[in-house]
């Protein structure tokens, strides 16, 4: 048995055999806690709720725990489920990060005033680290309002916030192609994705932008570029599949 897991389950085995102290459950907890996150990345879904809801046994109610919980249900297209344990968290003392996440599920609900509403929470908070996605957060929430001007300005607040994230740019050009600039949008996005070039995922994201703005040939220009320099046979084989998926629409 790996070490790493040995641990664990003698861990786990005293915890059931008798009472802990607080201190001991919420050392477990935070165990528990932390391999459900670590799992909920890498797209585990059954291991995360399993470390996810052992954690919030050991210790209810903990607010970080609701939120991950929240983001796992959300993971598994369970909305409702979702928005329960993003209140639940909000309301056990969560802070500006389940603010944000909650603004990211509001969005894809289309609930574009009450995503406004989290993700100003969010970026009310100085302490918080990662301002940029509440920014991207209001910025997706005021595009879905059509206040265009303002979504422009928070993308490119975030944009300041975190430089070397593609994303507000992406979310730029879809502002730009919105209010008419869209050659200007093209442009942006192309240049996006050649910077971050050979990263599959900015240049999966820039390529759907494209298509959706029905700018095949800058799609087809950009993988064929990522395809020159990809930096394995995998990444290379999946951009040769989707060249010619942009190939076929709409033909």
């Amino acid at each position: 048995m790996n070490m790493r897991w040995a641990g664990f389950a003698l861990l786990l085995a005293a915890c059931v055999s008798a009472p802990q102290p607080h201190a001991d459950r919420h050392r477990l907890a935070t165990i528990h806690y932390q391999l459900g996150v670590d799992a909920l990345q890498k797209g585990i879904l059954p291991r995360a709720f399993a470390e996810l809801m052992e954690a919030n046994k050991l210790e209810p109610n903990r607010p970080d725990v609701l939120d991950a919980l929240a983001l796992a249900w959300w993971a598994r297209g369970d909305f409702q489920k979702a928005e329960f344990y993003f209140k639940k968290a909000l309301r056990h003392g969560a802070g500006a990060a389940a603010h944000t996440n909650y603004a990211g599920l509001l969005n894809r609900l289309g609930r574009y005033a009450e995503a406004e509403r989290e993700a100003r929470r969010a970026i009310a908070d100085p302490r918080y680290p990662n301002q940029h996605l509440a920014l991207l957060n209001l910025g997706d929430a005021l595009f879905g309002q059509k206040r265009y001007e303002e979504a422009l300005a928070a993308y490119r607040e975030a944009a300041s916030f975190a430089p070397g994230d593609p994303r507000p740019k992406i979310r730029e050009a879809r502002v730009l192609a919105a209010t008419g600039k869209r050659h200007f949008a093209r442009a942006m996005l192309l240049a996006t994705g050649r910077r971050f070039l050979p990263r599959r995922d900015v240049v999966e994201m820039v390529v759907d932008a494209l298509v959706q703005m029905r700018a095949k040939e800058e799609a087809k220009e950009l993988l064929g570029e990522f395809i020159d320099r990809a930096q394995s046979d995998e990444d290379r084989a999946w951009a040769k599949d989707k060249l010619l998926e942009v190939m076929e629409q709409n033909r």
